[in-house]
């Protein structure tokens, strides 16, 4: 009699939880940190008044970190991606992923190629004439 009582609840329990999931995460982010993925976490801002620091000016993102471990689904082991030494654990919440500068380095591509590779490649006219002045 008792085994059937639970299992009964056990049952509509699980019926209950299927049913309210959807609604639930409607609005849920996956997150897909996994072993080795270079990061950044969330940093705590607060402004210095001594040192004439406000909390705006201030970084809100960290140095990129390697995740050393994943301790449950939602926390991480944090560790410097050179030295491999734990910096801290965290919430998936606190993290992003750790875009390098791509931009960056295609901006600085298509500078050398202008100016290094074909240093006497004709300007357009427009350029000429703002660099004549």
């Amino acid at each position: 009699m008792n085994q059937s009582l639970w299992t009964e609840f056990y049952r509509n329990q699980q019926m209950a939880r299927k049913k309210v999931a959807p609604r639930y995460n409607q609005g849920r982010k996956q997150h897909r940190c996994g072993f080795g993925d270079l990061i950044r976490y969330q940093l705590k801002l607060n402004g210095y008044k001594a040192q004439n620091l406000t909390a705006k000016l201030m970084l809100r993102w960290s140095a990129p970190v390697k995740v050393a471990k994943v301790i449950r689904p939602n926390v991480v082991l944090l560790a410097n991606p050179d030295t491999g030494v734990i910096i801290r654990r965290a919430h998936v919440s606190q993290l992003k992923a750790c875009v390098q500068w791509l931009w960056f380095s295609v901006i600085r591509l298509c500078i050398y190629t202008t100016f290094c590779l074909f240093p006497t490649a004709p300007l357009s006219p427009r350029i000429s004439d703002v660099v004549r002045l």
